[in-house]
């Protein structure tokens, strides 16, 4: 990325002309991911932590192969 095209998103950096409005996205779909396993983590919840986490892991991985492939 050169430093003509560089744009802050305030989580990193994205290209202006072709990533910014996808890398705002996978930052809103990680913080949401984040606030939903802190719900569900709780130990009330009876969900093993294991299985919670190799759920959020094969989400996010798809989302983010998704988004790099293209």
């Amino acid at each position: 990325m050169c430093l003509e095209c560089a744009h802050d998103t305030k989580n990193g950096l994205a290209c202006v002309d072709t990533c910014i409005e996808e890398v705002k996205r996978l930052y809103r779909i990680t913080d949401l991911s984040l606030v939903l396993m802190e719900k569900y983590l709780q130990p009330r919840s009876g969900l093993p932590r294991l299985v919670l986490h190799i759920v959020a892991g094969v989400i996010l991985g798809a989302i983010m192969t998704g988004l790099f492939l293209r």
